[in-house]
């Protein structure tokens, strides 16, 4: 009986270990920003939402953006977010903790939607 319940511990804790901070992939002490683009895909979906965003760079070729959230779409419900908070073809300006690797990709810090702030520290 006490090797079962060590299993049953065991088993319950591993979602809890798989999961990570965003340090793993981001560079959370320094902020970049902000760029601002327009909103192709917006993901509220587990386990962290994330928005794609077109910017156009100085020579007005199109980068490929994604701002990933901290946040669960449970959570950021609580802060009056719906799937409709952010939408295709809306103007979206960004500040973010860079990706490590993927220089398109931001850990979202703040965000404004069409010249609204909407959210902060999501």
């Amino acid at each position: 009986m006490p090797v079962v319940i060590i299993l049953a511990a065991i088993l319950a804790a591993a979602p809890v270990r798989a999961h990570h901070g965003g340090g793993v992939e981001y560079v959370m002490d320094q902020t970049a920003g902000p760029i601002t683009g327009t909103v192709t895909l917006f993901s509220f979906s587990f386990p962290h939402p994330y928005i794609q965003f077109d910017v156009k760079d100085a020579d007005g070729r199109v980068q490929k953006w994604s701002a990933v959230m901290q946040l669960t779409p449970t959570r950021l419900r609580t802060r009056g977010w719906t799937r409709e908070s952010v939408k295709p073809g809306d103007t979206l300006t960004v500040t973010y903790s860079p990706h490590r690797t993927a220089p398109y990709v931001g850990f979202a810090r703040r965000l404004e939607v069409n010249g609204t702030f909407l959210d902060e520290g999501v």
